[in-house]
């Protein structure tokens, strides 16, 4: 599902979420769709009824019989990704088939992460095991570490490391 019109503004909550059931319906008779519904947190994070609904704050209506259709009722498979389920009423959540939770991978997994990235840069070790064990890095961080350093190959690379990631 989109997240920005045609001239690369955002789209606002209600239009990326009633955009959803039009996908639906346009590609209902596709055996080899899938639709991907990034950014969820941006549909369930703002202060209104959907969202109070969501969070189960207020659950009569139309409104949550037309959010329990919204996730039940699709021809075409869907992938919702979130950053923070938690914001999402219990009920909703367990319309969705298969929820799936990707956690931050243990330190020992982020630091050959670390090293496939940076392993090659002549940093110092207690450098990539201090970024490993950094949980509120984001694997995706480490790849952006590694463009940062290639954009500017002259500057020093634990320098630039650190203050691209605020380590400073």
């Amino acid at each position: 599902m989109g997240s920005a019109d045609e001239d690369g503004d955002g789209l606002a909550r209600t239009g990326r979420l009633s955009a959803y059931p039009l996908a639906q319906r346009m590609l209902a008779r596709r055996r080899d769709a899938v639709l991907l519904f990034d950014e969820v947190e941006d549909v369930f994070g703002a202060s209104d009824d959907l969202v109070a609904l969501l969070r189960g704050q207020r659950s009569t209506g139309r409104r949550k019989g037309w959010m329990n259709r919204i996730l039940e009722e699709n021809p075409v498979s869907a992938i919702w990704i979130t950053n923070d389920a938690d914001r999402m009423d219990p009920a909703f959540l367990r319309r969705f088939l298969l929820p799936v939770a990707v956690v931050t991978p243990p330190r020992s997994v982020r630091r050959r992460m670390v090293e496939r990235h940076l392993g090659d840069r002549d940093l110092p070790s207690a450098l990539l095991d201090e970024l490993a064990a950094d949980a509120v890095l984001a694997p995706a961080q480490f790849g952006a570490a590694r463009r940062l350093l290639d954009l500017h190959p002259q500057a020093p690379a634990e320098q630039t490391v650190r203050a691209g990631h605020g380590l400073e």
